[in-house]
């Protein structure tokens, strides 16, 4: 089942929403990844997404 997903950064964190984009992409997942002003919207099957959600926790 297809899921999707919104990690969003804290504004006073030194992570950039750019920074986190690369570190999903940089997963080797079938997913599909769009990079917005607050963190990163992610969707795909709910196993690869998962994947993600831990890799960048």
């Amino acid at each position: 089942m297809k899921r999707t997903f919104v990690i969003v950064i804290n504004p006073s964190s030194e992570l950039s929403p750019e920074k986190l984009f690369d570190e999903v992409l940089s997963v080797s997942a079938d997913i599909s990844a769009k990079c917005t002003c607050f963190g990163v919207l992610i969707e795909g099957e709910e196993e690869e997404v998962t994947k993600i959600l831990k890799y960048v926790r």
